[in-house]
């Protein structure tokens, strides 16, 4: 989707970004290698390219620029990770020009992050994967032994609307998540066939599924399904027709076909983030199309119980901004508006005295489904209070649909 916005002499490569996250500098010690690449994203080396500070969740960040190396070890390589300041607050440091191995997390589905734990030593190019790392599935047999796979009937999967149904025993194999063939047709809504004629998994959009008994062993799985082993026949992926390649690979276990969720997401545009057993289905992008989203600016409180206060127009001199009605629950009754709109001047966010004081200036597109952050050079937030040209002209965009 690419996305003109009205004040783009202004905006320098923005870019959505997932709802807030923590970032304090909590974690003490490096869990093993298995665990951290279970965790991850995305595990992948690549060259720093640039490193710029930006403004996001009312705090300054780096956002490295990457030249990701193909293939990963695990997920798709982001282009961008955002990071702390300094090591103080768990920020990564990075040399552009410099090679690095990234276990990368997302929040929301959307950007990747990173901290102090997160980036390695990067292999020699051509060189042997660090320890612990995810090797290519193959048809010629998997010598990994079967504490590899692990049950999980705990894992929640949770979609845009909520929980989704995991239908039959979700499972971890070699640090990734599959699940039967059934889940995909009842939580997904996807026309799933297994097809063993053709030694394939097809996934299909739209339509109806040509069979919803479930997978059929394949005539060599017999052993298998009895020991509890995954066998893995060499099974191809297909969606709409197009096949997808993945190092993750389906294989039959106990008569049940699984396939790995995370290619499968994909496929449906979706990104899918683990964290402490719930797997978050988020969209990679976070508007249909430029029209669907307006441009949102925001006051957000310092305080933990503060409300976000939304800036309606914005002059050379001074703002109004609406407050919620939840922020002022003696408002609440049926003759009043659901929010209050006042005024204010920049030279509030200063003052102790002052209401909007320690609020900071946030930027988001909004729908009226979904939400996204944008991250914008930190000299742009810096200039706004003190450039009333510069107020003007972003207010004449705040509200408008974007042009594509």
């Amino acid at each position: 989707m690419r996305i003109l916005f009205l004040f783009s002499s202004l905006l320098a490569a923005v870019q959505p970004l997932p709802p807030d996250s923590a970032y304090a500098c909590s974690r003490g010690e490096f869990p093993a290698p298995l665990q951290e690449y279970m965790d991850a994203d995305a595990v992948f080396t690549a060259e720093v390219i640039s490193d710029r500070k930006v403004h996001y969740g009312g705090s300054p960040m780096r956002q490295l620029t990457l030249a990701p190396e193909s293939p990963p070890f695990k997920g798709q390589a982001p282009r961008t990770v955002l990071t702390a300041l300094d090591s103080d607050q768990c920020g990564a440091s990075a040399a552009a020009g410099d090679r690095y191995m990234f276990y990368s997390h997302r929040s929301g589905g959307l950007l990747h992050r990173i901290s102090i734990f997160d980036m390695k030593t990067a292999p020699s190019p051509g060189g042997p994967a660090p320890a612990g790392l995810h090797q290519s599935a193959s048809a010629a047999g998997h010598p990994e032994p079967a504490w590899h796979l692990y049950y999980r009937p705990d894992v929640r999967i949770h979609g845009e609307k909520g929980p989704l149904p995991t239908e039959g025993m979700p499972v971890i194999y070699d640090h990734s998540l599959y699940l039967p063939l059934p889940f995909y047709r009842g939580a997904l809504g996807l026309a799933a066939d297994w097809l063993p004629e053709e030694n394939t998994v097809s996934f299909r959009s739209t339509g109806a599924a040509m069979s919803t008994t479930g997978s059929a062993a394949l005539p060599e799985d017999e052993h298998a399904a009895a020991s509890g082993v995954p066998f893995f026949p060499g099974i191809r992926m297909v969606f709409d027709g197009t096949e997808v390649p993945s190092s993750e690979e389906p294989f039959l276990l106990c008569g049940e076909l699984y396939v790995p969720l995370r290619p499968a997401a994909e496929q449906l545009g979706y990104e899918a983030a683990w964290t402490d057993g719930t797997v978050e289905l988020s969209p990679r992008a976070p508007f249909t199309s430029a029209a669907d989203a307006k441009l949102a600016l925001k006051l957000v409180s310092g305080r933990m119980d503060g409300p976000d206060l939304v800036m309606e127009q914005l002059g050379p001199a001074s703002f109004t901004y609406r407050v919620p009605a939840a922020a002022h629950p003696e408002s609440g009754h049926a003759e009043e508006p659901d929010a209050r709109v006042r005024t204010g001047s920049f030279e509030d966010l200063t003052d102790p005295d002052s209401p909007l004081y320690e609020h900071g200036i946030r930027l988001f597109l909004s729908s009226a489904e979904r939400e996204a952050e944008l991250a914008v050079d930190e000299a742009l937030i810096s200039r706004l209070p003190l450039d009333p040209v510069l107020r003007s002209r972003l207010g004449a965009a705040l509200g408008r649909p974007l042009s594509p």
